[in-house]
């Protein structure tokens, strides 16, 4: 008979978009919302469409993030990735207000520092909605969000986040 020897009781890499501790499996808010335009993809941040129901990629330095756009695992994206397949115009996604979730950094990124997340391209990148830790010769602006880990190059990590006074 076979045995077990190691127990892992913590998650090292999780999926973008989804909850990364049990708390916020528990406690975390998400509110619901429509795609208002394409190439819209978990574990990014969004900000409010043209319509109070409508989510979108931010664009300019003004905008306002409202959420991360969370991973929704039903039979219909079983089978397809995120970053190649992102949500169409007009589905209904979970954008996460406030708890602890994966989510794709730019760069390295330290914890317990302030999220910037980035609205055009610029030096550093191109990837809009991505968490980074600095504006990016304002490409980026400063969030309602913190590091949760730390990581040494672009990937993915925890981002604490606290948007619900926005």
């Amino acid at each position: 008979m076979a045995s077990q020897d190691t127990v892992v009781d913590a998650i090292t890499t999780g999926q973008a978009g989804t909850p990364a501790d049990d708390v916020t499996i528990r406690t975390g808010k998400v509110d619901t919302a429509r795609v208002e335009t394409s190439a819209l993809s978990a574990g990014y941040f969004v900000i409010k469409g043209t319509a109070d129901d409508q989510v979108e990629a931010p664009a300019l330095i003004g905008d306002v993030v409202t959420g991360l756009l969370v991973h929704r695992d039903n039979r219909e994206r079983a089978l397809r990735s995120d970053t190649a397949d992102p949500y169409a115009v007009n589905e209904k996604v979970g954008q996460a207000i406030d708890g602890v979730y994966w989510a794709y950094n730019e760069g390295a990124v330290v914890k317990g520092t302030q999220v910037y997340v980035r609205y055009v391209a610029g030096a550093g990148g191109s990837t809009i909605g991505i968490a980074r830790a600095d504006v990016d010769t304002a490409s980026a602006s400063a969030q309602n969000a913190t590091f949760h880990t730390s990581n040494s190059a672009s990937g993915i990590c925890q981002i604490r986040l606290h948007f619900e006074q926005v």
